[in-house]
């Protein structure tokens, strides 16, 4: 199971400082969610571990969902017909069988850990539902293209298996509209759904249509049949690219560019703050020896848009150790520097003049601040980053399965080896 931690907690314990980043944000509204249940050994030739949350473990990383989306893409988007079999066996291993209820947890909380905000127990249930609805009817759709398409020539578009096979289809895109209402009805943080409504248009809508071409050319449907699918699922995907991946007012990438998701991934630096409560010319008089020694440091970097999420600090008890100069512009850097002792690892000065020795906190530790600091700014840009390239990929990939659907509907089946094993293979084994 991949365990999914809402906090990384890394301490590096220097003699006299600590730097790190920390658990736990303090704003009112986050509401962390239960942990998902372990996922089970099935035994079977599905792949119960598609769903993994990448970075989770990475303090600068943001978390990233490599799920049902990422599997299909990995063996469809290749060049070249000789994977387009493979569509079968995705709409075997993510049919009913298939725990979308765990799944739809985990992604859940990979999404939590990215921004601190838990999707709802009410909507992760309707989305967990329409899940299911798909896969129902993914499986459907398979038993119907091994059982019952064998008289495929003598077919027409009123027999009952067309007609199932449309209603499938149907009830698929009813459960890709399900999810794209629940991204759409979170004005607030509708990046928690992203991920969802990805894997509804790719994982269920699109090799499905894909696959009901595929099947209609390998079982001998006629002509006339394949031709009406295919000029109407051409439209339907047309339609998904606009309404659903980007381009009109609902689509993924026009509502995401709208809302403070992208403000927080395009200007961070609104929402990204360092605080300094306690500097080291706090302990004595102005411009004294004392300004610079002997007393406490610290900073922390926090993130409002994560909830007001505390991602990194720095203390020391002992202070920074050196000159202290009054008259040196803070927005430049730090009053104190030029140290002239610190920490025995890592000493820049062989004698140790004053401070009999002990550990100092010096220039180059509080550059770490600046340092945390630009790490959480990273963070915010590349969680965005990564969303809208997620949402481009999966507008090519379907701009291919487009002109895949019109090439398997109109070419000769010989030009696409491979499109039927699944297929042959399976009614072989009965």
């Amino acid at each position: 199971m991949v365990i999914f931690k809402m906090r990384i907690i890394l301490a590096v314990a220097l003699a006299t400082s600590c730097c790190c980043f920390l658990p736990g944000g303090n704003g009112e509204n986050v509401r962390f969610s239960p942990e998902c249940p372990e996922r089970q050994d099935v035994g079977s030739a599905r792949d119960e571990t598609i769903g993994y949350c990448e970075n989770i473990e990475s303090p600068n990383l943001p978390p990233n969902w490599l799920g049902a989306t990422s599997t299909v893409l990995g063996y469809l988007n290749v060049p070249g017909a000789d994977a387009l079999g493979y569509v079968f066996n995705l709409i075997f291993q993510f049919g009913p069988s298939f725990d979308w209820n765990q799944y739809a947890c985990d992604l859940g909380q990979c999404v939590e850990a990215m921004i601190e905000v838990a999707i709802t127990d009410a909507n992760l249930n309707s989305a967990k539902a329409a899940r299911q609805l798909i896969a129902n009817e993914q499986g459907n759709l398979l038993k119907a293209f091994l059982d019952d398409l064998d008289d495929g020539p003598d077919l027409d578009s009123d027999s009952v298996v067309i007609k199932e096979i449309e209603g499938y289809i149907r009830d698929i895109e009813d459960g890709l509209g399900d999810i794209h209402a629940l991204f759409l009805a979170e004005v607030n943080r509708p990046e928690l759904f992203t991920d969802y409504v990805l894997d509804a248009v790719i994982q269920a809508d699109t090799i499905s249509k894909f696959a009901v071409v595929a099947a209609y050319k390998c079982k001998g449907v006629p002509q006339d049949i394949i031709d009406g699918v295919q000029k109407q699922y051409r439209n339907s995907l047309d339609q998904n690219i606009v309404d659903v991946i980007s381009g009109g007012s609902t689509s993924l990438k026009n509502v995401l560019d709208n809302s403070e998701f992208s403000k927080w991934g395009t200007r961070p630096s609104d929402y990204i703050r360092q605080e300094r409560p306690i500097v080291c010319d706090d302990d004595g008089p102005s411009g004294s020896a004392q300004d610079c020694g002997g007393g406490p440091f610290e900073c922390s970097i926090y993130d409002d848009y994560r909830m007001e999420l505390e991602v990194s600090r720095i203390h020391s008890n002992t202070g920074c150790c050196g000159t202290y100069d009054p008259s040196y512009p803070p927005d430049q850097g730090d009053q104190c520097y030029e140290a002239i002792c610190e920490d025995g690892s890592e000493c820049v000065e062989d004698d140790c003049e004053w401070g009999g020795g002990e550990c100092c906190l010096v220039e180059a530790e509080f550059g770490q601040c600046d340092g945390f600091e630009a790490d959480a700014l990273y963070y915010a840009s590349t969680a965005y980053e990564d969303m809208m390239k997620d949402i481009d990929e999966a507008g090519e990939f379907i701009q291919k399965m487009r002109i895949d659907i019109d090439a398997v509907a109109t070419y000769p089946l010989e030009d696409f080896p491979g499109l039927c094993d699944y297929l042959d293979q399976q009614k072989g084994e009965k």
